[in-house]
């Protein structure tokens, strides 16, 4: 009798080894992916200096939007804007204008005509319309005015010499304030 041959089945093959990938092909993919999601993802984190400016632009849009609605108030009780010079006798020139004045019927109670007194009375029950005074400026840090004369254009840009450039033919303010906001847009157009 010849002896038993014994058969042994072939090993199932071996799943730890992972198939090869050649390290320079897996390279240049991982850099390739990493350059597009770098070129994909716009850079989201402002600067210290853009959060400042833009702070300050949105405290100049409120103060002048104060500004303006004091300014509007002012008109609609008294028919006129702030800053002429109220009657007194024959010698009133009607189209005289002062900053003194401006400021002095923004911040005190007024009569009709805007003479004014620092308390309240029944001849002058109007105001006061800014009760701390005329707003700073945010981006430049000054409290003060600058009125048109009468004739005097808006100019077309600001030169940063005051708070707030003021026309008492129309009403209209602007801040003075060079710059320009994250938006693009010019601190003297808020």
């Amino acid at each position: 009798m010849s002896p038993a041959r014994q058969t042994i089945p072939p090993a199932p093959p071996s799943r730890s080894e992972p198939p090869t990938i050649p390290w320079t092909g897996l390279t240049v993919i991982v850099a390739v992916a990493g350059l597009l999601l770098l070129m994909a993802i716009p850079d989201l984190a402002p600067t210290p200096e853009e959060l400042l400016a833009e702070r300050a632009a949105i405290e100049l849009r409120l103060e002048a939007e104060s500004l303006r609605s004091a300014i509007a108030d002012y008109h609609a009780d008294h028919g006129c804007f702030p800053g002429r010079v109220p009657p007194v006798g024959a010698s009133f020139a009607p189209e005289e204008l002062d900053a003194r004045w401006f400021e002095r019927q923004m911040r005190m109670h007024s009569d009709g005509e805007g003479h004014v007194v620092p308390q309240s009375l029944l001849t002058h029950p109007h105001g006061p319309y800014l009760s701390r005074g005329l707003p700073r400026n945010p981006v430049n840090h000054l409290a003060t005015l600058r009125m048109l004369a009468k004739g005097e254009s808006m100019p077309t840009h600001a030169d940063g010499s005051t708070g707030w450039i003021y026309d008492p033919a129309t009403g209209a303010v602007r801040p003075n304030a060079v710059g320009r906001a994250l938006d693009g847009r010019r601190y003297f157009d808020l």
